[in-house]
């Protein structure tokens, strides 16, 4: 019995511990405490990836748990883009692998499930994943293929082929170039390419690669009308971070604020 107290209470002690050493960003209240000054959009709860079908969760009436609170999440975060009227978001986050493209994704599809029409273009040349869902044939091709070739920008990204099916989501892939923006992307070739997106999408947008790493987003927010900054709850701020979120809290009135990612379900209140 004692030996069976003595392992109890060292096991609450070893909990206590790791929560208190624990600093990653659990939930909004965390967020805020450890990343003062960008304000908080929303936080969008974790969900199974494995089958998960984007256009079920937001065009049905599932109610399974989990994706009722994803979708309202989103549909929180949606309420703000609207009133904002920015057309042309570029997503960032410090670190790689936060959950910025899926995030881009789901708002996308939420938006999409208002009636609004959204392209994403992969802008993130060092890991260009956005680039695998953008293989599918568009209703939208010409509008696309268009904007490519009219702003000479067909060797940087892909052009689509026609399809009889409408979407209200589309994506546009990038060639698999390893270079940075600013060597891709000629000013006024890149701001006509976006022009022209503009008359066939209500919102378009674009994806840099991490903070912390590469220079792309300090490269591509002069093109954006606003930024919005992609954290996970599993992270944690260490002092690699300190100098992107600066770059964050400098774009003053250009930043929209972040949204936290990954969030238990628990936590997202």
């Amino acid at each position: 019995v004692f030996a069976g107290i003595v392992a109890a209470t060292m096991t609450i002690i070893g909990l206590f511990l790791l929560a208190y050493f624990d600093h990653s960003l659990q939930s909004p209240e965390l967020f805020r405490r450890y990343v003062e000054g960008i304000p908080l959009l929303g936080a969008v709860n974790r969900v199974p990836l494995r089958g998960l079908n984007l256009l079920t969760v937001f065009q049905t009436s599932s109610e399974v748990p989990q994706h009722v609170v994803f979708r309202e999440s989103l549909r929180k975060i949606r309420t703000g883009l609207l009133k904002s009227g920015q057309r042309v978001i570029l997503f960032v986050s410090p670190k790689p692998k936060e959950g910025k493209t899926f995030t881009m994704n789901a708002l996308a599809h939420s938006l999409s499930a208002n009636g609004k029409r959204v392209v994403l273009v992969d802008t993130n040349f060092k890991s260009p994943r956005l680039s695998e869902f953008a293989g599918a044939p568009s209703a939208n091709s010409e509008a696309i293929n268009r904007a490519i070739r009219e702003s000479g920008l067909a060797e940087v990204f892909r052009m689509k082929d026609p399809s009889g099916d409408a979407a209200g989501v589309d994506v546009i892939g990038n060639t698999d170039l390893h270079q940075s923006p600013s060597e891709l992307l000629p000013p006024d070739a890149f701001r006509r390419f976006l022009d022209l997106l503009g008359e066939h999408f209500d919102f378009i947008f674009l994806e840099a690669a991490a903070l912390n790493d590469f220079s792309d987003a300090h490269e591509l927010a002069p093109f954006a009308q606003t930024v919005i900054a992609v954290f996970n709850a599993g992270s944690v701020v260490g002092t690699a971070d300190k100098d992107s979120i600066q770059f964050l809290k400098d774009l003053d009135g250009q930043l929209s604020g972040a949204i936290l990612t990954g969030v238990d379900a628990r936590n997202a209140g």
